[in-house]
C-alpha cells in the first residue's frame, strides 16, 4: 500500500512505518540526537527520557538497552509503538497530557516538529514541559526556511514542511512555563535552516 495525497496525517505515518519508508524514517541513532543539540553531558546525567517521534526504533534501542535508560516513547503510529513495547513504555502523541508530572530527566524531539500543525506541536509542548523534572531538558528541534507560504496544510505536514522562528517558538515555550537556555544552528542549505532549542521550566 502506498502513502496517498487523501490521507490523514496519521494514516500515511502507519503507511510510511509499514513499508518502513526510509525516506521518512529516518533510522536516527542517539549519537545523532546529540551531536545536534550538543548534548552529551546533558545525556549522560540523564535516567529517565521521553523521546518524541522513534522512527525506526534505533536510538529506542540503544538508550534503553546499551545505555540502561528508563525510556518512555510518544509517537502516533501504532506501528512504530509496537516495534519498541519490549524495552520502553508507549505514549500515542493524542494522549500527551497524561504525561505525568515531574518526571522525566531529558526529552528528546528531533525531525518530528515540522511535520506538527501549530495547535498540536503547541499543545504538545506545553505537556511535555510540565512532565520535566526541576533539572530535566526538553531537547526540541524545528525548521525554518526562506520563502514561508502563507499558510500551511495537511501536504506541508506530511512533508516536513511546517516552518517556525526561534522567536515564535521561544514565545510559547515562555507562555507554557519554560525557558530556553540554549538554543544550536545548523544550516542544512542556504535556505533551510534546523534550530534545536533546551527547555527548561522555569
Amino acid at each position: 500500500m502506498e502513502a496517498t495525497n487523501d490521507m490523514t496525517v496519521t494514516e500515511w505515518w502507519e503507511t510510511a512505518h509499514k513499508n518502513q519508508d526510509k525516506k521518512w524514517l529516518t533510522g536516527s541513532t542517539v549519537r545523532s540526537y546529540l551531536d545536534f543539540f550538543k548534548a552529551y553531558e546533558i545525556y549522560a546525567k540523564a535516567e529517565i527520557v521521553l523521546e518524541i517521534g522513534c522512527g525506526m526504533g534505533r536510538a529506542t534501542q540503544q538508550m534503553a538497552c546499551n545505555d540502561s535508560k528508563d525510556v518512555t516513547v510518544m509517537d502516533i503510529s501504532v506501528i512504530a509503538l509496537a516495534q519498541i513495547m519490549s524495552i520502553a513504555r508507549m505514549f500515542n502523541s493524542k494522549g500527551h497530557m497524561y504525561l505525568p508530572t515531574d518526571y522525566f530527566d531529558l526529552a528528546i524531539s528531533h525531525l518530528v516538529a515540522q511535520h506538527m500543525c501549530d495547535a498540536d506541536l503547541y499543545a504538545q509542548m506545553r505537556s511535555v514541559i510540565r512532565s520535566l523534572t526541576a533539572s530535566g531538558v526538553f531537547l526540541l528541534q524545528f525548521a525554518d526556511a526562506k520563502g514561508r507560504p502563507p499558510s500551511y496544510t495537511i501536504a506541508h505536514e506530511k512533508g516536513g514542511g511546517v516552518l517556525r522562528t526561534p522567536a515564535e517558538v521561544g514565545e510559547r515555550v515562555e507562555a507554557f512555563g519554560g525557558e530556553v537556555v540554549e538554543t544550536v544552528e545548523r544550516k542544512i542549505n542556504s535556505n533551510v535552516t534546523w534550530w534545536g532549542l533546551h527547555i527548561m521550566r522555569s
